[in-house]
């Protein structure tokens, strides 16, 4: 089950409640609301005809889910992401986990490491394309990009550091190289301590941290060389 919070009137008795009723499912996925401006929400909050949720409001909105995953046995496998004992996404932990994939059908998504391509969205397109088709090498119904080494890496670090898994570093040395390791590590630095946990050479984010999940990752990113 999907859920959301954030976002206008929602109370915290009514979160509260909306939390009760899924406690026995095993996988929950709570999102806070991000504001799309062409949306209609965006234009009504604007304009003031609706109050948008505070920080304050959504901090303690998270802290309740975090309180009720504790209680209900929910582990919190990914930023927004809980389940219950073996009921993690495999299929989303491989794209956590720097897995190669493949996806098949419009619009689909595959990944190799070393390179990402997407199918095409539009579905007209995509049927009168394929069926036009008469041998493998005239498929030319995706999009393709080549990722440099610095995407590769910025990308494991930012969706490892969303896991309990954490960061491998050994990985970094293995994949990319120990001086990208040993400067990952100088970049720590820049990180308050209470926000994160090396151990093992595993970098994971405190919950505290966890809420800063992207500002630290932007902070610990290589630049193109």
């Amino acid at each position: 089950i999907d859920l959301m919070y954030g976002y206008p009137l929602l109370t915290i008795q009514q979160w509260i409640a909306n939390l009760e009723k899924v406690k026995d499912v095993k996988h929950l996925s709570c999102y806070c609301l991000t504001l799309e401006k062409q949306s209609v929400l965006y234009k009504r909050i604007k304009n003031q005809n609706l109050q948008q949720a505070t920080e304050d409001d959504i901090l303690q909105q998270i802290e309740i889910l975090e309180e009720f995953a504790q209680q209900n046995n929910f582990i919190h496998y990914e930023t927004s992401n809980f389940c219950k004992k073996d009921f993690h996404s495999r299929h989303n932990t491989a794209y956590w986990q720097n897995k190669s994939y493949l996806g098949v059908g419009c619009s689909a998504h595959s990944f190799n490491k070393n390179s990402r391509q997407w199918n095409l969205s539009n579905i007209d397109l995509y049927i009168n394309k394929l069926n036009k088709i008469k041998d493998v090498s005239e498929f030319d119904i995706y999009e393709y990009e080549s990722l440099s080494k610095i995407m590769q890496i910025n990308e494991y670090i930012m969706t490892s550091l969303r896991t309990i898994w954490g960061c491998d570093l050994d990985y970094i040395s293995k994949y990319f190289s120990e001086e990208k390791a040993n400067l990952l590590k100088e970049k720590l630095t820049l990180i308050d301590t209470k926000n994160y946990i090396l151990k093992n050479n595993i970098l994971q984010l405190s919950p505290q941290g966890q809420l800063l999940a992207d500002a630290i990752a932007c902070q610990l990113f290589f630049e193109e060389e």
